[in-house]
């Protein structure tokens, strides 16, 4: 028997697409669909608003809590997102971007 090197799945793996629904922002509320990708504690994202391409997110995932960031834009902004993990496995959490603070909450996609 070869050992692999892959480590167990960690209870929880946010990798997939989901439906995510912003509220609070200034155009009113929103839906994006995000692609997340998970290793250990690594997670990255692409968010795609529909106005400038995809936005590139990265940041971790540890015990349950979701922190993302974005590169700066030509502008300087940065989004940054706040999250948890809930038990019936959704996310929902806070963003904060040059267009001020919004909640978030989001879905896994159904496959």
């Amino acid at each position: 028997t070869s050992v692999s090197a892959q480590h167990e799945p960690a209870a929880a793996d946010l990798t997939g697409k989901w439906t995510m629904k912003v509220s609070g922002g200034p155009h009113g509320g929103t839906a994006m669909a995000p692609t997340l990708k998970q290793e250990g504690e690594k997670l990255t994202a692409g968010f795609n608003p529909g106005h400038d391409g995809e936005i590139p997110m990265t940041g971790t995932f540890v015990k349950g809590a979701i922190t993302l960031k974005s590169p700066a834009n030509d502008e300087g902004s940065v989004i940054t997102m706040k999250g948890t993990l809930k038990a019936d496995g959704t996310l929902s959490g806070f963003l904060s971007s040059a267009m001020g603070d919004m909640t978030w909450s989001a879905v896994r996609e159904k496959k």
